[in-house]
């Protein structure tokens, strides 16, 4: 569009537009602004924006072959990349107010689904920090931090099962990337497990 563009005040606003979603596309790989409607929307404005800058296209036939191959790919980017996560995370929902037998269950089905988060770990050693098998929730505490090591909640379990577990040093550690990743953490936060609410921050 910007080497297209009639004008000069075209190009500029064509490049500055694809500045803006870039700056955009880019911080939201480190941070959370994507979730913030005060930044999001913006963003969609800007790229329908984008959209009605472009030139009309030429009209041309489509193939329906050509169209139910489109529809078939996204059902397919569906139900590999959709789906699985969608369920996943309803398991997670379940478990955090279920017994702790059944939480279990429901985040081991979570890990099935959804093997690259760390929340299923962390899920797990909730609910076996409440049976009192400290070993098994260190270990799970263990992935969670592991899989996710940017996630303060994750350290904060795992500092609090490596302490139950008599694990000093371990604790320390883990105390200190809660330090390093969340330094405006209230007290009253740094003394117990963060509840299931802070996973989704």
């Amino acid at each position: 569009m910007r080497r297209s563009a009639a004008t000069r005040g075209e190009k500029l606003t064509a490049a500055g537009a694809g500045g803006a979603l870039a700056y955009f596309a880019a911080h939201g790989q480190v941070d959370w602004i994507w979730q913030i409607a005060s930044c999001a929307l913006p963003a969609m404005l800007l790229a329908a924006a984008v959209v009605a800058m472009l030139p009309p296209g030429r009209s041309r036939r489509r193939s329906p072959a050509l169209r139910w191959a489109c529809a078939a790919a996204g059902l397919a980017a569906a139900a590999i990349l959709v789906i699985p996560a969608a369920l996943a995370q309803t398991y997670l929902q379940r478990s955090y107010s279920e017994p702790a037998g059944q939480a279990l269950q429901d985040a081991s089905r979570a890990a099935s689904l959804d093997r690259l988060s760390g929340r299923p770990d962390l899920a797990r050693s909730r609910a076996l920090l409440r049976t009192g098998d400290t070993a098994g929730a260190l270990a799970a505490a263990r992935g969670a931090a592991g899989a996710e090591p940017g996630f303060w909640v994750a350290w904060q379990v795992l500092s609090v099962a490596a302490e139950r577990s008599g694990q000093a040093r371990e604790a320390q550690i883990a105390d200190g990337q809660v330090d390093r990743l969340a330094p405006r953490l209230p007290l009253e936060l740094r003394a117990g497990v963060p509840s299931p609410g802070f996973d989704h921050y």
